[in-house]
């Protein structure tokens, strides 16, 4: 802004009149040619003309991101007294047409033209003024140009190369931008990417080869803070390669007498593909043996049978032959002879689980040709001959078990043999916690001759969201009931996406910004420390005086850029507080100036920080201004409210690790503890919608002390010298302190409190779930409404109704709803509960550790972490379970009274049709004796939860299979708790 003032003038005094002039009228008498007519000051006088001496403008600068883009500012002309100038038009002249235009006068509008920097010269008479021009276009839409749905052999290349088109919000297309193509999982490989935009915006990559597998691919073309382009295309299966062997080889069988199963090839392409319709002959080759059927072709699943296939009549190997034109014939061998007989059984006591040898005659010479029970359980063979076979025990109870082998069609004498399993005896509210593979395949549940209950979580170990596990959950032999669950997580997770709220848009976007800022921190903490030395400590000094209110200052807008220093934000201070200055971006469409009940809203963020939210980050988590000496030094921590940050599109708000650092490490540091926020769009009411100053702070006030939680959590970790906590945690704990800050300042409840759902008279739980109730919003005027920990027992819901699908690791493929923030808080409260001294103790130390992910909560809890996992899954369901009074503290939450909370929560009226049970979490139901109970996609971190009940009156065992019977993913843990 500039503009020419009138210079201070001395009083005029006419005596005759016995008044003073103005000094403006002075000046209008010293400016005059002719002075005064008659004596004193009594005479008449001439006006000198006014003119256009000054400019006051709306702003100096404007930034726009797309062509066609428009944004105005307004020019006031002054006289040379200070005085507006309305008839005075300004004359406007742009620097670079080509860049952008400007039209209109006292109101301006500025067009986008193309890229790059323009100046917008005024003028009006005499005085002169600029505004400074930027058009940058920002990518806001991708979509496929060419290439999509096309068909190609597996594991060959597309024909046409992917393209993909970058326009901004105006469809301008974008050039110089890099596109990131990627393949979908089992999709195959893209070569080329990333690629840059050209003129028209398009970006091509090299080549899309497709996965070797048949079906719809897919790839995609991104660009950060854009929309995406989907392709597909559908691979088909190549031409036949080879014949395989599909089943009946190795068999056994009695003379003359045909083999158990018919042997089969399956006719594959060079991916082993199945390929249909080939015609396979087969032919006996030695033996004398016969064979009908011996034409066939191959089927959907490229399977071809002969139709029987009966042994010679004398005992020895008899040889078939499958053949098909231009592929290598395979051969299959039989052996005609007798039943097999068990002679021996070692070792001579067995345990689950560990290895078994049978000695004997007329076994079948290879493992799948022998089937081998231990009382009645079948076990993995795992070595074959003729005389001998080693397998591994299968879990069976404790007691005498006969032992057979089953081979061509023939079952063996019965050897007995005693079995020795691991027995687990729980008293009812005891639990029982496997750390280790080999402690879980198979466990014993002691006999207690009347009802029991066990609730039986098992887990996996894995520590990847996209590791999916598969198991049955077996119970004692016999012939087991149909209890099965099969779960098809590929839909679920389609189903999940395509629901997904805008708030998990938000945490998914701010899981990804955290992510690259563990990366940015890195490279910073390597950078800064290369820079050490006296240019560096010299910059390690205070840039600014604590601001005051009104007070203007030009920030770096630094999501995601060490380097571009061209994007500004202008900001003035609307509270400044003892610990808090709030800044709010001058170009916010909703402004405090003209809605007082936002002006209200941001000051009473500044005062909740300054009470209380700065104090539970420091004292419970590690002081966010740790090193502010270093950076600028005015203990404070400023959250710069912008609409910049909804621009981003789908984060609510964020902090940087490149504000710990100075401008000579990254160069748009703000240098600080800043928080950058996003802000309402709208004036109006409406408590759940941020897009109103209401709802905005209904919703705000978690999220500040989330992020400051960040602040102090970068802050240790950087004067540590070590890289950022991993991702999961630090949001897991971020939600801790939306916690504690509303146990501590809003509900005021203490750690370990058993607390409820409440009613509105209590200011709990009841009033974060019903933030429009009176009673609540007198109860704290000052910080109510607030969701306090509405989205911790709220958003936690996806976990508790399928535990095998949400992973404590982040969202997995074509996921979407961030659900392991809410998990992951979970675990830490069930943790500090459990294993910590008081909430600081605990969450103090996981900050200021030099470890990350679980071997920093591991080592904080001072427990492995796959039994502080197990005891979780148990605690889960189990707390505060019914007639469950005696339960050890592994069994419980004892900050948090899980079934009252969601029993109410299901009574609500405003919450039932969310909550439609008790109880969220519904475990397949099973009863003692025989059963099967199999899981599909078991999560790395995740469980699936059972529930054995009935009448104890026999031993139970409990083991854990493949799903096809043989040995289980060594990722896989059990939990038991006796529940009743």
């Amino acid at each position: 802004m500039t503009e020419a003032s009138p210079p201070t003038m001395p009083r005029v005094c006419c005596p005759s009149l016995r008044f003073a002039c103005s000094a403006r009228r002075a000046l209008q008498v010293i400016a005059v040619a002719g002075v005064l007519v008659g004596s004193g000051c009594g005479g008449g006088e001439s006006t000198p003309p006014l003119v256009a001496s000054g400019l006051e403008l709306s702003t100096n600068s404007l930034s726009l991101d797309a062509i066609g883009a428009t944004q105005s500012f307004t020019v006031v002309v002054r006289d040379q007294h200070g005085a507006s100038m309305p008839s005075a038009v300004p004359t406007l002249l742009s620097s670079s047409p080509a860049v952008a235009t400007v039209s209109g006068g006292a109101s301006a509008i500025v067009t986008a033209v193309g890229n790059g920097n323009a100046t917008i010269s005024i003028a009006a008479g005499a005085a002169r003024a600029s505004v400074s021009v930027t058009v940058a276009q920002v990518a806001a839409t991708v979509t496929a140009a060419a290439g999509n749905n096309q068909t190609a052999l597996v594991g060959s290349a597309v024909p046409i190369a992917l393209a993909a088109r970058v326009a901004d919000r105006t469809d301008h297309p974008v050039p110089n931008v890099s596109v990131t193509f990627t393949a979908g999982i089992g999709s195959g490989t893209i070569t080329g990417s990333p690629a840059l935009t050209d003129a028209q915006g398009v970006a091509t990559v090299g080549a899309w080869t497709l996965g070797t597998t048949p079906g719809v691919k897919s790839a995609a073309a991104t660009v950060s803070g854009a929309s995406f382009a989907a392709f597909n295309a559908t691979a088909v299966v190549g031409p036949a390669a080879s014949l395989v062997v599909s089943a009946g080889n190795n068999q056994l069988a009695s003379l003359s007498s045909p083999v158990a199963v018919a042997p089969s090839v399956r006719v594959v392409d060079a991916f082993a593909n199945p390929v249909a319709d080939v015609t396979v002959t087969f032919a006996v080759a030695s033996g004398g043996g016969s064979a009908t059927g011996t034409s066939a072709i191959s089927n959907s699943a490229g399977i071809a049978s002969v139709g029987g296939w009966v042994m010679g009549a004398e005992p020895g190997i008899n040889t078939l032959v499958a053949s098909s034109a231009g592929l290598a014939p395979v051969t299959f061998s039989a052996s005609a002879g007798l039943a097999p007989v068990v002679s021996a059984v070692s070792p001579g006591t067995l345990i689950p689980g560990s290895t078994m040898t049978v000695t004997g005659s007329g076994f079948a010479p290879t493992t799948a040709g022998n089937v081998l029970r231990v009382g009645g359980q079948t076990a993995v063979v795992t070595g074959a001959a003729p005389t001998q076979l080693t397998a591994t025990v299968p879990c069976t109870t404790s007691g005498a078990a006969s032992v057979t082998v089953t081979a061509g069609g023939f079952t063996s004498n019965a050897a007995a043999a005693p079995v020795a399993a691991t027995t687990r005896a729980l008293a009812v509210g005891q639990a029982f916690i496997a750390t280790s593979s080999s402690a879980s395949l198979c466990n014993e549940l002691p006999a207690t001759g009347g009802t029991a209950r066990y609730l039986v979580s098992i887990f996996s170990a894995s520590t990847s969201a996209n590791s999916l596990v598969d198991f049955a959950l077996t119970g004692n032999a016999g012939a087991a009931s149909a209890q099965l669950r099969v779960i098809a997580p590929q839909r679920m997770r389609a189903a999940i996406a395509a629901g997904e709220t805008a708030t998990a848009r938000q945490d998914r976007e701010h899981w990804s910004h955290l992510e690259a800022e563990r990366a940015l921190g890195d490279a910073l903490r390597v950078r800064a420390q290369a820079e050490r030395g006296a240019a560096r400590q010299r910059a390690l000094t205070a840039l600014t005086e604590p601001p005051s209110v009104g007070d203007r200052r030009v920030f770096y807008w630094n999501y995601g850029s060490c380097t571009d220093t061209t994007r500004l934000v202008t900001a003035r201070v609307l509270y400044a507080g003892t610990r808090a200055i709030i800044w709010e971006d001058t170009s916010n469409a909703v402004l405090a100036a003209a809605n007082a009940t936002l002006a209200d809203r941001y000051r009473r963020i500044g005062q909740v920080f300054d009470l209380d939210q700065y104090d539970v980050v420091r004292t419970t988590f590690g002081d966010p201004l740790r090193r502010d000496a270093l950076t600028d030094n005015d203990a404070r921590v400023h959250m710069l409210f912008t609409h910049r940050v909804n621009e981003i599109g789908s984060v609510a708000a964020y902090v940087t690790s490149a504000d710990q650092y100075p401008r000579t490490t990254c160069a748009t540091s703000n240098f600080g503890e800043f928080f950058y926020g996003s802000v309402p769009t709208q004036a109006g009411s409406n408590l759940e919608s941020t897009a109103n100053p209401e709802g905005w702070y209904n919703f705000m006030g978690r999220t500040v002390v989330h992020e400051v939680k960040h602040i102090a959590s970068m802050a240790a970790r950087v004067a540590n010298g070590v890289s950022f906590e991993q991702s999961w945690l630090e949001e897991g704990t971020a939600r801790q302190a939306e916690e504690v800050w509303a146990r501590q300042a809003l509900h005021h409840a203490a750690w370990k409190g058993n607390h409820g759902y409440g009613v509105a008279s209590g200011n709990g739980l009841y009033c974060d779930f019903n933030p429009s109730n009176p009673v609540c919003l007198a109860n704290d005027p000052l910080r109510r409404p607030s969701y306090g920990v509405r989205r911790q027992f709220n958003e936690i819901r996806p976990k508790l109704l399928e535990p095998w699908n949400w992973s404590l690791f982040g969202d997995g493929a074509e996921q979407s709803g961030s659900v392991f923030y809410q998990t992951v808080w979970s675990l830490v409260r069930y943790a500090i509960d459990l294993y910590g001294t008081s909430d600081a103790a605990f969450l103090s130390t996981l900050t200021n550790a030099t470890s990350s992910g679980i071997t920093n909560l591991a080592s904080t809890a001072g427990v492995p972490f796959a039994e502080l996992l197990g005891g979780w899954t148990l605690a889960l369901f189990a707390d505060d379970y019914p007639g469950l009074t005696a339960a050890g503290n592994v069994l419980k939450f004892q900050t948090w009274n899980l079934r009252d909370i969601y029993g109410a929560l299901n009574a609500d009226p405003a919450w039932t049709s969310r909550f439609p049970t008790p109880y969220p979490i519904a475990p397949t139901a099973l009863t003692f004796g025989a059963f099967s109970a199999q899981q599909t996609g078991l999560r790395g971190g995740a469980n699936a939860y059972f529930e054995i009940s009935g009448s104890a009156a026999a031993a139970q065992a409990i083991g854990i299979r493949s799903l096809t019977g043989g040995t289980p993913s060594g990722l896989l843990r059990i939990a038991i708790a006796r529940l009743q």
